[in-house]
């Protein structure tokens, strides 16, 4: 999948790089993928010597020895931090890993059977099935809400029918009677204080610090 969507993004043939990814070795091994399908290397684009193209059987046991030590490398590292999930009982409420690309939000669902030890059955509040690994389930305390069909009762709706019209018939306000407006209160006048003709002369001024000279200019005439 990553090498289509490389040759994708880089616009080239995506047979040529597939036959490159065939005629590449495997890692831990002295074949690659289309020698031990087909006995031979393959024709690309890199000129190579007519003795290089002609079938030549590779050592059956050699190759099965080379590909079981390179999958137990792999099995020994892979080993090291992991670990067995708790398994999943059925009704239980889970979360389902999206596998569309964009989506990051893991989707609700509860597990209605179990087929293997790390295969599960889960149902969406839509009513749609998914098979899922152990691995792509969280499990969840949430509760499952289904998308069910409102029930209307037709006697009920008859009757609340009924009252609509009732109140649609009688009238809302009689006229004969006749809305007195409400007086409009006046604001309240400000009382405004009264200004003296004093504190027109003499203003209200803060109390100021009194400050004296130094001693040394006593001397200067200033």
């Amino acid at each position: 999948m990553m090498l289509i969507r490389k040759v994708l993004e880089a616009r080239t043939d995506p047979y040529l790089a597939i036959l490159d990814y065939r005629h590449t070795p495997t890692q831990g091994m002295e074949s690659s993928p289309v020698q031990r399908l087909m006995n031979r290397r393959t024709r690309t684009l890199v000129p190579t010597t007519a003795t290089l193209l002609q079938p030549r059987v590779a050592g059956r046991n050699r190759e099965i020895r080379d590909l079981n030590k390179r999958q137990g490398q792999q099995a020994k590292y892979y080993n090291r931090t992991a670990k067995d999930l708790p398994k999943l009982e059925e009704g239980e409420m889970v979360r389902m890993k999206p596998f569309r690309k964009g989506k990051k939000t893991w989707d609700k669902a509860m597990v209605t059977t179990r087929l293997d030890e790390r295969s599960y059955i889960a149902e969406t509040p839509e009513g749609k099935s998914y098979r899922r690994n152990r691995g792509h389930l969280k499990k969840s305390a949430e509760k499952l809400t289904r998308n069910e069909p409102i029930l209307i009762d037709e006697q009920s709706n008859e009757q609340s029918v009924e009252g609509d019209a009732l109140q649609s018939s009688t009238p809302l306000l009689d006229v004969s009677t006749t809305l007195v407006p409400s007086p409009r209160k006046s604001p309240r006048p400000t009382e405004e204080e009264p200004c003296t003709e004093q504190s027109k002369i003499h203003p209200e001024v803060r109390p100021q610090r009194t400050g004296s000279a130094p001693e040394y200019l006593k001397y200067y005439v200033r």
